[in-house]
């Protein structure tokens, strides 16, 4: 793994049906292959911008056929364009994630239990942290671990450095007898007015004794026991001092050094999380081992603000550190809110991974460049808020930005996004978006939201498509459960992806935007990249007013799309179709069992006319049905279940091909529902 700067590609879609805009991230960059440094000068979509050192890319946007938008722009000479693309939504609050009442939230389960390409596909839903009140994210409700799974596409692996040892439950555990625990305390500013500081000269083993400064707690850290504690005082503020090299040789993944918070001698009750400033030029928490470049592992750190000057990075995870909880944690005005780094070149004692990485029930927020950057074995993103990241530049900046070389076991569990990359006041960019190598990677039960009025076409829901010079592909993907709403021309998309599955989503738009729901290939990559193959979509619920619901298009064989329940309002200036289904007969394993509606307008299959026209001809959808699904509530406030049993969507699935859950996680009857609901 290396820490590269990036020039990416950017790569327009080929396919003339495909209306869409056009992919491509990155920026000083964590988990790059050294591949990546070889940039394309190619046309991007939309407005477009050239890096420095070339001239600014000419943008443009020329209707597309479907009624959507794809425009041109190349590269200037020495530079490279930034085409448009990016963004997504989902219904779920604005504000920040309350917190729960309940028990810890546990890591979620990694679906799928067979081998690659010939196991199961698996049906744990997971779950997301308990409800509450106030602004900052509690421990919510255990996750539950999946388990089994119905026959599907292919089954996760584990891969190298895969799920190995679990993070604490806690938010942190309690401490172990016999351990060690050091207390700090600052007033600087903006401090609880109560607060009381310590002096470095304490002992600094007790509330009554803290010591002072940032600088002694770092320094501290670096000598712990495994399992021993830092703790900075509720209330307090503290500025960055010493070398913010948060290391240490002696925590282990099975018995962690902590840091986190405590309530002072001092404290009435109503004291925030500690904050630590970071001045300009300086990383919030810096797991940062460039002097020894050694191995490390096992460290908590739970319940703190770390606030930025509008630079680096408020977590930067660098060089082999691995098995890292970061918690409860509210993370903003950064360039990037959590950043992973292999390194630059390998080290004897170090392997360039950082791997089981785990962020849970945080605040990510107002960062200008990525609000999380970067994934490796095992990495965990959880229960947490994202919002306003990625501001600094359009196509390129996200809350999410999983940049992957051979990750394995990635997961993304239910979190909300909202607001990103907002240049101008509307979404520029994709919110979740993945590029590299990966396998096993798992997108459930997420909120991705933006406001009516307030998108560009670039702005993309979830995006798991290449980005780089380099090969890149997609192994073993499930996208699940997730909620995208009102983001620009295109909510779901994978492309170079294998054996992948999208089930039991609900796509919303209002956002008149034409474009698709959800779409394989959701672009066009370069000829070394990895081709769709065996693409499975199915039981997701759609409410669109303009565009196309489903589109599985282009190249590769084995592809099944069934028991999805889709409602179009039947806007927009053409290219109105159910579905955007291109390829020969032969390379779609199942088209069945789906309910569409159009309220009178356009197709079941673009250029192909009818539900009777198209099943007369390929022989698909023989017991589909173009009739009103009876979903409770098309408009605000949304609610895709079925109105009751007299639903079109009630009972009407196909059984073989069938999600085994819902996206509540109940179980499939023996006579399934068509969507994402099961009554």
């Amino acid at each position: 793994m290396r820490h590269l700067p990036l020039s990416p590609r950017i790569i327009p879609l080929l396919t003339a049906a495909v209306a869409a805009a056009v992919s491509a991230c990155t920026s000083s960059a964590g988990y790059l292959p050294a591949s990546v440094m070889t940039g394309n000068n190619a046309s991007g979509s939309g407005a477009a911008v050239a890096t420095a050192g070339g001239d600014g890319a000419s943008g443009g946007s020329t209707p597309a056929p479907g009624g959507g938008s794809v425009g041109s722009g190349s590269a200037g000479v020495g530079g490279n364009a930034t085409g448009a693309r990016s963004g997504t939504g989902g219904a779920a609050s604005t504000g920040g994630i309350a917190p729960a009442t309940g028990g810890a939230v546990g890591r979620g389960g990694i679906a799928g239990t067979g081998g690659a390409g010939t196991g199961g596909v698996g049906t744990g839903s997971g779950g997301t942290g308990g409800a509450g009140t106030g602004q900052s994210p509690g421990t919510g409700g255990v996750v539950a671990t999946a388990t089994g799974g119905r026959p599907g596409t292919g089954g996760g692996t584990s891969g190298s450095g895969g799920m190995a040892a679990a993070p604490p439950v806690g938010c942190p555990d309690a401490p172990a007898p016999g351990i060690a625990t050091y207390y700090v305390c600052d007033c600087g500013a903006n401090a609880d007015s109560n607060c009381v500081a310590g002096k470095d000269t304490n002992a600094g083993t007790s509330p009554a004794a803290a010591w002072q400064t940032f600088g002694k707690a770092e320094a501290q850290f670096a000598s712990l026991r495994a399992g021993d504690r830092i703790e900075f005082c509720r209330g307090g503020s503290f500025s960055i001092t010493g070398s913010n090299k948060w290391v240490n040789g002696n925590c282990r993944a099975d018995n962690r050094c902590v840091v986190a918070s405590y309530a002072a001698p001092w404290a009435s009750g109503d004291e925030g999380r500690p904050v630590i400033q970071s001045p300009s030029g300086q990383h919030g928490i810096a797991f940062d081992d460039t002097a020894n470049a050694d191995h490390e592992e096992g460290y908590v750190f739970a319940g703190l603000e770390l606030v930025g000057s509008g630079t680096d990075s408020g977590f930067f995870v660098y060089n082999d550190i691995d098995d890292v909880l970061i918690c409860d944690m509210y993370i903003h005005n950064f360039s990037i809110g959590i950043q992973l780094d292999g390194g630059n070149t390998p080290n004897p004692g170090a392997d360039m991974h950082n791997d089981r990485i785990v962020l849970r029930s945080s605040i990510v927020k107002d960062n200008g460049g990525q609000g999380w950057l970067g994934a490796d074995n095992g990495t965990s993103i959880e229960t947490s808020h994202f919002e306003n990241n990625g501001f600094d530049l359009a196509v390129f900046d996200h809350n999410i930005y999983l940049s992957m070389d051979g990750a394995s076991n990635v997961q993304v569990i239910g979190n909300d996004l909202y607001r990103s990359s907002v240049i101008g006041g509307k979404c520029m960019s994709v919110s979740l978006v993945g590029h590299g190598v990966a396998d096993g990677l798992l997108i459930q039960g997420n909120t991705v939201h933006e406001d009516i009025g307030a998108v560009d076409q670039g702005c993309w829901g979830i995006a798991i498509d290449p980005g780089y010079a380099s090969a890149e592909s997609f192994n073993n993907v499930i996208i699940r459960g997730n909620t995208v709403t009102n983001v620009g021309n295109q909510s779901i998309g994978v492309s170079a992806c294998h054996g992948c599955v999208i089930e039991n989503n609900v796509v919303i738009s209002r956002q008149s935007i034409n474009g698709q729901a959800i779409l394989a290939p959701n672009l066009s990559g370069n000829s070394n990249d990895a081709t769709n193959d065996h693409i499975t979509i199915r039981n997701n619920s759609i409410d669109i007013d303009v565009g196309q619901g489903i589109g599985l298009v282009q190249e590769g064989g084995g592809h099944i799309v069934v028991n999805n329940a889709i409602y179009s309002k039947g806007g927009g200036n053409g290219g109105v179709a159910c579905f955007s289904l291109d390829l020969p007969a032969s390379s779609y394993a199942s088209v069945d069992n789906n309910v569409c509606f159009m309220n009178g307008r356009g197709e079941w299959v673009v250029g192909q006319g009818t539900l009777a026209a198209w099943t007369s001809k390929l022989g698909f959808d023989g017991h589909s049905m173009l009739v009103d699904p009876g979903f409770k509530a098309v408009e605000a406030p949304y609610d895709l279940s079925a109105a009751g049993a007299t639903s079109s969507v009630v009972n009407h699935g196909q059984v073989q091909n069938a999600s085994a859950t819902d996206i509540t996680g109940k179980a499939r009857d023996a006579q399934p529902d068509v969507g994402a609901y099961e009554l």
